[in-house]
């Protein structure tokens, strides 16, 4: 399969005592990936179902449930789903931001 194949089913969003932090649950669907991008914050991920791996410029980390992956600030990257299931998995992140 080729294309972009995932859905983004809850994202939250605020800033508080000078942190902007979200999350996300996102899927992917079996030979899916997301679009590539980066932002401007780090963020931490944890899989909850399905197996995959993120793509970054300097290599590639495998997604497997209960298993934290941190995408630095900035780095670009593409998730891909590897199993005959769905990859699921939450993402996490925070930046500091000035007034």
């Amino acid at each position: 399969m080729s294309g972009d194949t995932y859905t983004t089913h809850v994202e939250t969003e605020a800033t508080a005592i000078g942190i902007n932090f979200g999350s996300m649950l996102l899927s992917v669907e079996p030979g899916g990936r997301t679009e590539g991008h980066a932002h401007e914050s780090a963020e931490v991920w944890v899989t909850d179902a399905g197996a995959g791996y993120v793509e970054l410029p300097d290599g590639r980390l495998e997604m497997r449930p209960g298993t934290p992956v941190e995408i630095p600030a900035r780095s670009f990257h593409t998730v891909h789903c590897t199993s005959e299931e769905p990859l699921v998995f939450l993402a996490l992140w925070w930046k500091r931001v000035t007034p």
